[in-house]
């Protein structure tokens, strides 16, 4: 039988709309983020790794966005939507719509 996929979150770092917040907050006050290597993605211009659970600066997850095997171990990504303010509020999916430049695919493998 195989593993369960370890859970991690991909932060669109080079995307237009969430460069602000990653360069704010992922390489700056909170200082998680992964740079050990980028998750290929054409729709985002490539996801950097966080592994923390809760984000104060997120505005919404996009669960179960693609699939990946790092270390012979396979990882389920959800995509992490930035903000540059702390969240303070109910999360609202249609926010999620202008988090980045592109439209985002769900369905990645």
């Amino acid at each position: 039988m195989g593993q369960q996929p370890e859970e991690i979150w991909g932060v669109a770092v080079m995307a237009p709309k969430q460069k602000n917040a990653a360069d704010k907050h992922c390489f700056g006050d909170c200082g998680k983020i992964s740079m050990g290597g980028v998750i290929a993605d054409d729709m985002t211009g490539g996801l950097f790794v966080c592994c923390e659970r809760v984000c104060p600066y997120e505005v919404e997850t996009i669960q179960n966005y693609g699939s990946t095997m790092s270390f012979d171990r396979p990882h389920t990504v959800h995509l992490r939507l930035l903000r540059e303010e702390p969240n303070t509020e109910v999360q609202r999916p249609s926010e999620a719509k202008v988090a980045l430049e592109r439209p985002v695919g769900r369905d990645r493998g």
